[in-house]
């Protein structure tokens, strides 16, 4: 598999970075210059998206793990923290529940929610699907996009990343419409929960609550799935106040302050377990 990557920084734990769906690893890449000064981070484009190959076939959440165990044999990372944003927190979930090698797992807004207890197959795909592939103008996307970000040129360079561009404005998304709805089937028969009281490792969970005027439904929703979750021993829920979905690109610094924070916590219970026992 050839993998569209960006590869920054030195020290223990490495961070594997994943973006959501029809997203690409530069949604990271205000996260990234933070997260490098302690740690080694490898952000990748997952298959199908960005500058990672496109296979016809293999859109399911094992085939993408699958991709995530040949790249940190690549690398040589073998006990990563895990960092998953939205969709790729579903799939970083996944990789720690059935390989069992991650010392720890972000889950950035993503991961909380099981799908399929909240919506049938049918409206899934009625509420979930995405836009059509073609016609997007640059204009509207800009207008539409994250109106409550600051508009700067790295954040525009971030959301041309998105899309494969034709003369003049118009752009395809990356994803196809196809690839898409295989990855969504997979996320939504996920059994989220059962996942989460599985894991082998500490997990943060960092949900985003937005200002008012948010799907009131949906955040009751969030909310009551992470009542639920903090009680698992090994699972601790944090909260990003007036904070949209895509956190890594609003909130760049009080996100990576959140992993940082916990990858220490790691640091210094492994150094205490190792530690002999004074008489």
């Amino acid at each position: 598999m050839r993998f569209g990557t960006t590869i920054a920084g030195v020290g223990e734990p490495t961070f594997i970075l994943i973006h959501g769906l029809a997203s690409t690893r530069r949604i990271w890449d205000l996260v990234v210059p933070l997260l490098k000064v302690e740690h080694k981070v490898i952000a990748f484009d997952v298959r199908g998206h960005g500058e990672t190959e496109k296979p016809e076939f293999g859109y399911a959440l094992e085939d993408l793990a699958g991709d995530i165990d040949e790249l940190l044999r690549r690398y040589g990372v073998t006990r990563p923290v895990l960092v998953g944003h939205s969709a790729g927190a579903h799939l970083a979930l996944h990789h720690a529940i059935t390989r069992r090698n991650a010392r720890g797992v972000v889950l950035v807004d993503g991961g909380l929610i099981e799908l399929h207890a909240h919506l049938s197959w049918e409206d899934a795909l009625e509420q979930l699907s995405p836009p059509p592939d073609d016609g997007y103008q640059i204009e509207k996307f800009v207008r539409d996009g994250w109106s409550e970000v600051p508009n700067t040129t790295q954040l525009a360079e971030i959301r041309r990343s998105l899309f494969e561009w034709d003369k003049g404005t118009d752009a395809r998304k990356r994803l196809t419409r196809e690839r898409h709805l295989a990855i969504l089937r997979s996320l939504w028969e996920q059994d989220v929960h059962a996942d989460l009281a599985a894991l082998h490792c500490p997990a943060l969970i960092v949900a985003c609550r937005p200002r008012e005027g948010s799907d009131a439904q949906w955040m009751a929703q969030k909310e009551l799935a992470a009542l639920r979750v903090a009680r698992l021993p090994h699972v601790r829920v944090s909260w990003l106040a007036d904070t949209i979905h895509d956190a890594p690109v609003q909130r760049p610094r009080e996100l990576a302050d959140a992993i940082l924070a916990f990858s220490g916590a790691l640091r210094a219970d492994e150094r205490t377990k190792v530690s002999p026992k004074r008489p």
